[in-house]
């Protein structure tokens, strides 16, 4: 699933990273299967990792992905909260 935000006020926190780059939108795209997540605007993309969550197979037996995971909450809230 791929999405492109709108330039609307509601946005406006995320279409700020668009004065830095030569990206003429923000885009934010998530592979279901995987869970993969890209976007260009990095606090989009801390937030899409914090709410894709962690599941319990990743949880029981990927110790990497959860220390990633748990990365990306710090993170997060270290910056934008």
């Amino acid at each position: 699933m791929a999405y492109k935000l709108l330039d609307s006020a509601r946005n406006t926190a995320y279409n700020q990273v668009l004065m830095g780059i030569k990206e003429k939108f923000v885009y934010f795209i998530l592979e279901r299967k995987t869970g993969y997540i890209m976007c260009n605007s990095p606090q989009l993309f801390w937030e899409g990792m914090v709410k894709r969550g962690i599941g319990p197979e990743e949880y029981e037996n990927e110790p990497a992905f959860l220390m990633y995971y748990l990365d990306c909450v710090e993170t997060y809230r270290m910056q934008y909260l």
